[in-house]
């Protein structure tokens, strides 16, 4: 060993213990920070004081999202942008609704999708429509729980993030607050009058002054993050099969929902084929629901060369999203809690504004639709709007089919809303994204 080496190797072995030293104050601190017992989560803590953060993010494309709430829409980007895939952003998507937009998807209400899962390059329908509870005490009836059923159900066929980690985006904006969206403020100021007369709903949504929320104020729901804490410590089924569920079921009892925990127990998804038709080499499908049925065949009038009709409604008590990713997987979902507000009411210490009864009122129709030509999703298209989101649905889709554009989308009906993503050659370069510009959505697109 030379002269010069000498030193250097001593300099060396003084760095080493000095970084050791350094890590083990790291090590101290995080265990004084966190009081976190877990070996693995104190090593990462001492890397990040060390060097940084690492970025969890994908570099390039990772897919596209549109919804018709801008919050939610960006909580799902998220999940893709970290690795997720189309059935993990829709399940994020889904609970963040339940958050930022519960007027129209909430826990306690339900909906259908069609999920085009990357590997088996196959449509699966998803249907989790609300349906009347079994209790005989309720003067406002509510639908059972359906919508964790369906995105779990989904999300555990197709997706491969942890089911915890997509649910925490919704807990966190249920704990932290979300500012108001136009999309939520305009349902509070249709409803505003006989969703205050609940004392639960109005410790939520009203200002304090005798009024709703509005624009940009912050909706916090403490209540709401605590009962998505207890279904992220589980798999998804604690809000029907375990403790959760019996809290609810006693919750929904004392607002006279006529919701029993039997209801709960037997509530369970349906898993289909899609209904499919032919459009030239492009195969379209859409969940065999009433919504997709009637799609089908407002898709089927436009090839005949006739027109869309659609037949009008009032409050538009649902809503829709689209998910692609960089794989190829798709997802198209809406969701509804069959009125506004679903029943008015929140189930007490729960924070779950729970849906109307279809009992009581008509479902609307839930049109979600996916079309590929070959091996790769060329569209994927879904709408709300009561009676004329199939006309809607059916028209954006037919247009996306044979223009390939989706910023070129025209709509086709007064009251329906249309969410679309549409990539013509099935590739990434080649997608666009369309959301109503009479509405307050979001559109999406890392390409």
């Amino acid at each position: 060993m030379s002269e010069t080496a000498v030193p250097t190797a001593h300099r060396q072995r003084a760095s080493l213990r000095a970084g050791r030293r350094r890590v083990g104050a790291a090590l101290a601190g995080a265990v004084l920070l966190s009081g976190c017992s877990d070996v693995s989560s104190l090593v990462k803590d001492a890397r990040t004081r060390l060097v940084g953060a690492p970025n969890p993010y994908q570099a390039g494309y990772v897919g596209d999202v549109v919804a018709d709430e801008p919050r939610a829409a960006m909580a799902a980007r998220d999940v893709l942008a970290r690795g997720g895939n189309a059935a993990d952003a829709a399940t994020t998507l889904a609970l963040a609704l339940s958050v930022t937009l519960p007027s129209r998807a909430s826990l306690g209400g339900g909906g259908v999708c069609l999920a085009r899962d990357a590997r088996s390059r196959t449509p699966r329908a998803f249907q989790f429509l609300p349906h009347p509870g079994t209790g005989t005490q309720a003067d406002r009836p509510a639908a059972v729980p359906m919508l964790l059923r369906g995105i779990v159900a989904m999300q555990a066929a197709q997706g491969h993030v942890q089911f915890r980690d997509l649910v925490q985006p919704a807990t966190n904006l249920a704990r932290q607050g979300v500012q108001v969206s136009k999309a939520l403020a305009d349902d509070l100021a249709v409803v505003a009058t006989p969703l205050l007369a609940d004392a639960q709903a109005a410790s939520v949504f009203g200002n304090g002054q005798g009024g709703v929320l509005a624009i940009g104020d912050t909706l916090v729901q403490p209540q709401l993050a605590a009962t998505l804490d207890g279904i992220a410590r589980g798999d998804g089924t604690e809000m029907y099969t375990g403790a959760l569920g019996l809290t609810f079921a006693a919750a929904a009892d004392d607002a006279h929902a006529g919701i029993t925990a039997a209801d709960l127990r037997a509530a369970v998804p349906q898993t289909t084929d899609p209904l499919t038709l032919a459009d030239g080499a492009t195969t379209v499908s859409f969940a065999p629901d009433a919504g997709g049925t009637a799609a089908a065949a407002q898709y089927g009038r436009l090839q005949s060369g006739g027109a869309v009709s659609g037949a009008g409604g009032v409050l538009p008590a649902s809503t829709s999203f689209v998910v692609t990713d960089a794989q190829g997987g798709a997802v198209a979902c809406a969701l509804t809690m069959d009125n506004l507000f679903g029943n008015g009411r929140i189930a007490p210490g729960t924070g779950i504004v729970m849906a109307a009864s279809p009992a009581s009122h008509p479902l609307p129709l839930l049109p979600a639709a996916i079309a590929q030509r070959g091996s790769a999703p060329v569209a994927v298209v879904a709408a709300s709007g009561q009676a004329d989101a199939a006309a809607e649905a059916a028209s954006a889709l037919y247009q996306t089919v044979h223009g390939g554009n989706a910023a070129s989308i025209t709509p086709a009906t007064a009251q329906g809303r249309a969410n679309v993503i549409a990539c013509p050659n099935g590739t990434a370069s080649s997608c666009t994204v369309h959301t109503d510009q009479r509405g307050a959505g979001l559109a999406l697109t890392s390409g």
